[in-house]
């Protein structure tokens, strides 16, 4: 369950993290034609026009940077990032809860594998 929260908001960062901080392009999963969460999600809720202009780009290395800014936005507005940010924290939330079952001496390194869980869901690169 972690990765996958993990893995959920690396898909986020890909699509509106700032590309100096992430030390890789943004929109490279469009430009690579990943179907992450995002994509799928915005295809299901996307109007026939709108699933052309996100095919259009997904996987089309020739495409512009302001064609994929483009596309990203318009993902964005189809509330795939708000769907996906709860996806990735109700994954995060059940790996803590899981966390909590274990019986240990070394709380504090449940503590600190919780923490750890918690941050990836929050983090900005």
């Amino acid at each position: 369950m972690p990765a996958f929260a993990f893995q959920i908001r690396d898909d986020i960062l890909g699509l509106v993290g700032d590309e100096k901080t992430l030390g890789k392009p943004v929109y490279s999963d469009l430009r690579e034609g990943k179907m992450t969460i995002l994509v799928i999600y915005a295809l299901n809720k996307a109007s026939e026009e709108q699933q052309k202009k996100i095919r259009f780009a997904l996987g089309n290395r020739a495409a512009t940077l302001d064609e994929l800014k483009e596309v990203a936005e318009l993902i964005k507005s189809l509330g795939a990032v708000e769907y996906a940010d709860e996806l990735a924290e109700e994954y995060a939330s059940k790996a803590v809860s899981l966390l909590d079952t274990i019986q240990t001496a070394d709380s504090e390194a449940l503590s600190m594998l919780k923490d750890v869980v918690k941050f990836m869901v929050k983090r900005n690169y």
